[in-house]
C-alpha cells in the first residue's frame, strides 16, 4: 500500500525505539511506497533503529501472504475510520495476529483474531509487548485464521441473498 499519513506510517519507528529498549529485539518490516518512504528511512536513522527496520517497497499482492506469514504481528496505526480493509484479512488468513488502531470498523473485522489500540506508541507498546510477554501470539493466531472464516463466500453471499431478499419484500 501507500506509505500515507491517514495510515499511521509515522508512529511505526517510535514505536520500534520503545519496543527496542527492552531486552528483546524487535524487527520490523514496512511493506508499501510513496511519497513518506524517503522521511521514514531517515526518520529510522534518527530514532536508532535503522538496522531493525526493513522497507520493501511495493510488492505484488501475490507476495503478500509469505510476507504476513513470515511475521508474528501486522501492525496497523491507522487514523482514519477505516470502512473494510482488506488487509486484515490478509494477515488473518496468514494465521498473523493484528494490532491496530481501534478506528472504523477494524475492532469488529479482526475479533478474537488480533487487539486494539488508542492508536498511540504507547497504547501499541503496550498491546504488543503484553501479547508476546504473555506468550498469546499462537493463541491469537489459531484465532485469526478461525475468524477470517467468518468473511469466506460461502459465509458472506447467503448472508447478502437474505439481506437483498428481505429489502425486495
Amino acid at each position: 500500500g501507500s506509505l500515507a499519513q491517514h495510515k499511521g506510517v509515522d508512529r511505526l519507528l517510535p514505536l520500534l525505539a520503545r519496543l527496542n529498549r527492552g531486552d528483546d529485539p524487535f524487527r520490523l518490516t514496512v511493506v508499501g511506497d510513496g511519497g513518506r518512504r524517503a522521511d521514514l528511512e531517515r526518520r529510522a536513522e534518527r530514532e536508532g533503529v535503522r538496522d531493525a527496520v526493513a522497507f520493501t517497497g511495493w510488492l505484488d499482492n501475490a507476495d503478500l501472504p509469505d510476507i504476513f506469514a513470515a511475521h508474528d504481528i501486522f501492525v496497523y496505526p491507522g487514523r482514519w475510520d477505516e470502512p473494510f480493509g482488506r488487509v486484515f484479512l490478509e494477515a488473518l488468513a496468514a494465521g498473523t495476529p493484528v494490532v491496530a488502531s481501534d478506528v472504523g470498523s477494524v475492532a469488529d473485522i479482526v475479533g478474537p483474531g488480533g487487539v486494539t489500540t488508542d492508536g498511540s506508541v504507547d497504547g501499541f507498546a503496550d498491546a504488543i509487548r503484553g501479547l508476546v510477554e504473555g506468550g498469546r501470539l499462537a493463541e491469537l493466531s489459531a484465532a485469526a485464521k478461525a475468524t477470517v472464516d467468518r468473511y469466506r463466500a460461502e459465509a458472506v453471499v447467503p448472508q447478502f441473498l437474505e439481506l437483498y431478499e428481505r429489502a425486495r419484500n
